[in-house]
């Protein structure tokens, strides 16, 4: 979609899902109740586990679903619940006599609502790997058996979920108190739009179906990778593991000095520069969002190369300057504005620029205090500019004829992960994994996926 009237139109839809009071009053509580299921979850499978390796893939990816599935419709999925329930019922499982090998857990079958939802955003393999990608993605979609029943379902889910918030509202457009969720906040402010304009609402317009959907999709498949790659990197570096559960235990003293948790509003309205430095270096090593792309609506020349207009022009978040070493660059090609803005913005260490390394993203404060600095090195996970993510990621997907902007909140993609991670390692040590267990090797799907995610756990202490 081109900048302009119905983009706006389509960001200012969905606007109050960003807000703070959104955030912390109504997205953060039902996150941070999500976590503690999926923790619940990871409590049996340790147990069980007795030591050993098992993976977590499928764990994170439920409990990502379910905790922007609870933001956005403000009830349960309870994929990861079920899957627990499971668990306790069983004493023991029959494990490898390697401590080193991969034990095997029983597996519930998950929920209708995560299968359908999660097979329509593994569909965008299919044009990823097509010579016509628009049109071959429709096809599949509009004749598939499976694909046609899971849009019937997601369809389905949207129209019980619209309706029900229509329902709530149609009386008492202005009650800000009943608003529990993100379909709530959008029928609320359509009907209060409808009653300025003295026109008739209309809550479930395409418009409204299609930025609901790419509000849940784009928030569970970003945020459900780049957890991956986080406890991927965690495991791998028991050192910035230590130093961010000796950040939390001292910022949350009183929750650890009374034997809880630190409550959802606490995470909320904390800063955690630590744990703000280990999200940001795993998204810059992680690389969920590789490529971010941009059409130029001007002729425009780079390093006295000519861009013409209309030119899909791809900027990598990986590679030189971002995780391998810059390519030197002949000064006088450089623009005069280009020449001048060098040394206003830092560069990351050549030496050092392919190690996990959270205190890069480290530096002071005026009072001396340790700061989250995100504009330490380059890095660029949520886009830039005008159209700089509204979300997570920006990519597209074609969804009943209609080709949809996926962007999720970059405020909500933030809560989310900082409240899954700080709860993850208050609970749990995330021992090193078995070398054989453990690669970096990616695929591409709508993100960039790690192929291995174990975890073994311990209970912290």
């Amino acid at each position: 979609m081109k900048t302009g009237d119905e983009w706006k139109e389509h960001r200012r839809l969905m606007a109050d899902t960003m807000s703070f009071s959104f955030l912390n009053e109504v997205a953060g509580p039902r996150i941070y109740e999500g976590t503690l299921t999926l923790i619940q979850l990871w409590q049996e499978k340790a147990r069980l586990a007795g030591g050993r390796p098992f993976s977590a893939a499928e764990d994170i990816k439920q409990g990502a679903f379910e905790v922007i599935w609870a933001a956005t419709f403000g009830s349960k999925v309870d994929a990861s619940k079920t899957q627990a329930d499971l668990l306790a019922g069983v004493d023991q499982l029959d494990l490898p006599k390697d401590a080193e090998c991969e034990v095997t857990i029983p597996q519930a079958s998950p929920p209708e609502t995560f299968r359908a939802l999660t097979l329509l955003s593994d569909s965008v393999s299919i044009p990823l790997n097509s010579l016509f990608p628009a049109p071959h993605h429709k096809l599949a979609l509009t004749v598939l058996p499976k694909y046609r029943k899971a849009l019937a379902v997601k369809n389905r889910l949207i129209d019980e979920n619209l309706d029900a918030a229509w329902q709530k509202f149609k009386s008492a457009a202005d009650d800000d108190g009943a608003v529990k969720s993100a379909v709530d906040l959008i029928v609320q402010r359509e009907v209060q739009l409808a009653n300025k304009e003295k026109r008739a609402a209309v809550y479930n317009s395409p418009v409204i179906r299609d930025e609901l959907y790419g509000y849940l999709s784009a928030g569970y498949d970003t945020s459900s990778t780049t957890l991956e790659w986080t406890v991927k990197f965690l495991t791998d570096h028991q050192e910035a593991q230590k130093k961010l559960r000796e950040e939390l235990h001292s910022t949350f003293a009183d929750a650890k000095a009374e034997g809880r948790v630190p409550s959802a509003s606490e995470l909320a309205k904390t800063k955690l520069p630590y744990l703000a430095a280990c999200m940001e270096e795993a998204h810059r090593l992680g690389g969920t969002v590789s490529i971010i792309i941009r059409s130029a609506t001007q002729d425009a020349e780079l390093l006295g190369r000519v861009i013409p207009k209309g030119t899909d022009v791809f900027f990598l978040n990986q590679g030189p300057g971002y995780t391998t070493s810059t390519i030197p660059v002949d000064e006088k090609l450089r623009s005069a504005s280009s020449r001048e803005s060098r040394g206003k913005n830092s560069e990351w260490d050549s030496e050092k620029i392919e190690a996990f390394l959270p205190e890069r993203w480290l530096g002071q404060g005026e009072a001396g205090e340790v700061v989250f600095d995100p504009r330490a090195g380059p890095d660029m996970p949520f886009g830039s500019g005008t159209r700089g993510c509204f979300g997570e990621c920006s990519t597209s997907m074609y969804v009943r004829n209609a080709r949809l902007n996926f962007s999720t909140g970059r405020r909500l993609a933030e809560l989310e992960l900082k409240i899954i991670i700080a709860l993850v390692i208050w609970n749990f040590n995330l021992e090193p994994t078995p070398a054989a267990l453990s690669t970096y090797n990616a695929r591409h799907d709508l993100t960039r996926n790690p192929r291995q995610c174990y975890l073994r756990l311990s209970v912290a202490q």
